[in-house]
């Protein structure tokens, strides 16, 4: 198996960067981490 990436988004005001597995996991057919991320941005 492969190296386990992780995507790291860093906050522009200094706060914890939040980091999620890459290849990003899709949970169920309504919700994946694509859309936790869109949440995070917001």
């Amino acid at each position: 198996m492969g190296e386990k990436l992780e995507l790291k988004l860093k906050s522009p005001v200094g706060a914890e960067p939040a980091g999620y597995p890459w290849p990003l996991p899709v949970y169920d057919k309504h919700h994946d981490a694509a859309h936790e991320i869109i949440e995070t941005i917001r």
